[in-house]
């Protein structure tokens, strides 16, 4: 008997996991029945599909922050074939939100789903590119008096939440500071 156990004997056999295998299987069986009934048709562009690699399975109504998401994700008359990259800029080309750069007021535009994504975590200002995250409110560099203050502070104990207040950063950025995983080229 070998010490290998069913799901390593698998990958080892099939090159990938059980379930990617099963996965790449059914992708095939589908596409070969696409094009066998003349279903290989874009629902988004009306071109022929026609590499697996760009076959993707698409709802064409949307089914993502609906009140009877189960129903549109189940729904087959909701399911469509679609090349990957049509079906890609489809999701995130829905609804777009524009708000104003915090820093200059330029515009900058996301999709409804990758806003709220960010106002859920949080977010409340927003820059148009990194030059104005960083002018306005980005990243601080710590001078080499703060660093060594922080890992001075962090050494006789002090909290990195008090650390953090007192020099206006997050507490996780004092324990990287004071820990040296950054600015490694300050001495301990």
């Amino acid at each position: 008997m070998s010490s290998t156990s069913r799901k390593q004997r698998q990958r080892q056999q099939l090159g990938v996991g059980f379930g990617a295998a099963r996965n790449r299987l059914i992708k095939s069986l589908l596409f070969n029945m696409a094009r066998q009934l003349d279903m290989d048709v874009c629902c988004r562009c009306g071109e022929k599909i026609k590499d697996i690699e760009k076959f993707t399975i698409d709802h064409v109504q949307p089914w993502e922050n609906q009140a009877d998401a189960r129903t549109l994700f189940f729904d087959l008359e909701n399911v469509a074939f679609a090349h990957r990259y049509c079906n890609c800029t489809a999701r995130y080309n829905l609804e777009k939100v524009i708000v104003q750069c915090d820093y200059c007021g330029s515009d900058i535009e996301f999709s409804k789903a990758r806003y709220d994504e960010k106002i859920g975590i949080g977010q409340r200002k927003f820059y148009c590119n990194r030059v104005c995250f960083n002018k306005h409110g980005g990243y601080k560099r710590l001078t080499e008096s703060q660093v060594r203050d922080i890992r001075y502070r962090y050494g006789n104990g002090e909290s990195t939440r008090n650390i953090a207040k007192l020099v206006g950063i997050s507490h996780v950025s004092v324990f990287n500071c004071a820990t040296g995983k950054t600015y490694k080229y300050i001495a301990q």
